[in-house]
């Protein structure tokens, strides 16, 4: 089958499986409705009803644990492998955890680390196709999307107390609203992959101002630093991805000034409809704009604006994995065994937080992967981050698709110093199905020629 660039996918025979196609769309449906649980967990707050069932999420991931297990004859990649002892080892830090601080502490560090993890060794093994995965990529886009609209409501006046209940964040004044995908820097977050994906990989132009809108509107109202940092990254590696191409065409050219004529009038739009309405409205989109900048560079004395993004990442890069660092070794009776093994789920960790007094909360994937699974976990977890990247650095000239997908992982892994992305339902499960899908053996590149 030949793609739009010119490249021919070649039939991929079915040796991973060994159970009817029925089963398997069965299996991908059950998949499915897992990775819908993970993305709208915000709706547990609705009612005790709907806490239950979004507790199905365990028996889905039994469920197609076992039926990988039984009916599934697995020819592990080394990709795979990785994925497997990183899950493994999470099973070691637990059973430390168990031994340090009992069971709550280890059940409840456990389950929050691998939340989402356990995602990627599923999708490198029950996706076949390439669209299938797109399936979930661009659900995860619309769930997106959807976020969007609860902020917005929030905006024009409109109240949520199931879902915000006492949630407060407070911005140079402003407020920072709770939105369906959670606090606000997962939308903001959210919002530079949703730009990257509009930018690359959607086709339709309807659909591209639809996501750019939904993007714009997390990177303004979220008042993130984060989400200003992720658009400069994603800004960035797309224009070195469509203008270092060997065919850099007149039509690539102008496709890539009405990409970014669109955000343009957007931005120009917003001016208008600020200086057209009323004054207080005015102010209303003008502060909101201006507070973000604002934050971004700091230099300010409001709330959250003092620290630049630098200053902040520093924080968190340097200061609190120095007190981790200080924390563990106070509570280690012997710390060269804990660097190599780590500290367990009951030194740092949002889990942890919850029920210990004196655990820490690193907001550093990197340093919080170290104090609870010590060198061993973080150098299989780096395995997995640059094989990976490596693997869609490859594949980036095969379509669009994969060009948004490289640019994603890559923006994602620059937020990892600032936040724990690995068990975020948002971002972590788009990041773990990457992983997954690069991990896939039927996905490989081998498989395109």
């Amino acid at each position: 089958m030949s793609t739009s660039l010119g490249y021919t996918e070649k039939k991929i025979p079915v040796h991973l499986i060994q159970n009817k196609p029925s089963l398997r769309r069965l299996d991908l449906c059950i998949f499915f409705i897992l990775f819908a649980l993970i993305l709208f967990y915000q709706l547990q707050l609705a009612s005790p009803l709907m806490l239950f069932i979004f507790k199905a999420r365990y028996a889905l991931y039994a469920y197609l644990y076992l039926r990988i297990a039984i009916f599934y004859r697995l020819r592990l990649t080394q990709k795979q492998l990785l994925l497997f002892t990183f899950l493994l080892y999470a099973v070691f830090v637990t059973s430390h955890t168990y031994f340090l601080y009992g069971s709550q502490v280890a059940l409840a560090g456990f389950t929050r680390f691998v939340n989402v993890a356990l995602i990627a060794p599923i999708a490198s093994i029950l996706f076949k196709r390439i669209n299938e995965s797109k399936i979930f990529v661009y659900f995860w886009l619309l769930v997106v999307w959807l976020g969007s609209l609860t902020l917005v409501y929030q905006l024009l006046g409109g109240e949520l107390s199931w879902l915000v209940r006492d949630y407060i964040a407070i911005r140079g004044s402003l407020i920072r609203f709770k939105s369906l995908l959670g606090e606000p820097n997962i939308g903001g977050m959210a919002s530079s992959i949703i730009y990257a994906f509009a930018i690359l990989a959607i086709r339709s132009f309807a659909v591209q101002i639809a996501l750019l809108v939904v993007a714009l509107i997390f990177l303004v109202f979220s008042l993130s630093k984060a989400a200003m940092a992720g658009w400069i990254i994603a800004t960035v590696i797309i224009l070195l991805l469509k203008l270092t191409k060997k065919k850099y065409t007149l039509k690539l050219k102008k496709n890539i000034i009405n990409k970014y004529t669109i955000i343009l009038i957007f931005f120009l739009l917003l001016f208008v409809f600020s200086v057209t309405y009323p004054s207080a409205v005015q102010e209303y989109f003008v502060k909101y704009g201006q507070t973000a900048l604002i934050a971004f560079t700091g230099g300010d004395t409001g709330e959250g604006t003092a620290y630049s993004v630098l200053e902040d990442l520093s924080m968190r890069m340097i200061g609190i994995t120095q007190q981790g660092i200080s924390l563990a070794m106070e509570k280690s009776s012997f710390y060269p065994l804990n660097f190599l093994v780590g500290s367990s789920f009951g030194l740092a960790g949002s889990a942890a937080l919850e029920l210990k007094e004196d655990a820490l909360l690193p907001h550093n994937t990197f340093s919080e992967i170290y104090f609870v699974g010590g060198f061993f976990m973080l150098l299989l977890f780096l395995l997995i981050l640059t094989k990976t990247l490596f693997a869609l650095w490859l594949r980036r000239t095969v379509n669009h698709y994969y060009q948004a997908l490289f640019v994603t992982f890559f923006v994602i892994v620059a937020f990892m110093p600032s936040y724990p992305i690995i068990y975020e339902p948002i971002l972590g499960s788009l990041f773990w199905l990457i992983v997954g899908l690069v991990a896939n053996s039927c996905l490989s590149i081998k498989n395109i020629v």
